[in-house]
């Protein structure tokens, strides 16, 4: 019997398609690595900067199927529109894009900004959720609720 002190904890349940910006980079790969063993994932979207990281996400992927890799830059509004293209409420997005040493400030800007607005944008209009995005005119998914084994 689960101890009644112990506060519930809320999960989430598993969406269909889980979208990962900035697949090839450190912690998206690292991401990426966590979510293809999890046998609940059905579909894995992944983006990749340029043909060379899908190349090497394919290689990491292996023959996992439900995984897609496209290829754009996330300062672009259409990669962020392709990427999201068929998403939906069943659908979350991991936004772990972004540039730590640009060549300028534009560079910067560009993507780290200009390429979480464009995301959101596109995931708004798809009804996704976007990790870190808080917007009460979206109805949240769906949760379910456990209990805490004690001890834990």
């Amino acid at each position: 019997m689960p101890d009644p002190s112990t506060p519930p904890i809320e999960t989430w349940a598993v969406p269909h398609t889980t979208v990962v910006t900035g697949a090839a980079g450190w912690l998206g790969r690292a991401l990426t690595h966590r979510l293809l063993a999890d046998p609940q994932r059905v579909q894995l979207r992944l983006l990749a900067h340029s043909t060379a990281e899908a190349e090497d996400l394919r290689a990491f992927v292996g023959d996992r199927k439900g995984v897609d890799i496209v290829i754009g830059d996330v300062a672009k509004a259409d990669t962020a529109a392709r990427l999201l293209h068929g998403v939906g409420t069943d659908s979350d997005v991991l936004h772990t894009a972004g540039i730590i040493h640009p060549k300028s400030v534009r560079q910067f800007y560009d993507v780290n900004t200009n390429g979480t607005r464009h995301l959101t944008d596109a995931a708004a209009r798809a009804n996704a959720f976007l990790d870190g995005q808080e917007d009460p005119t979206r109805e949240a998914p769906t949760k379910t609720r456990r209990t805490a084994a004690p001890g834990r």
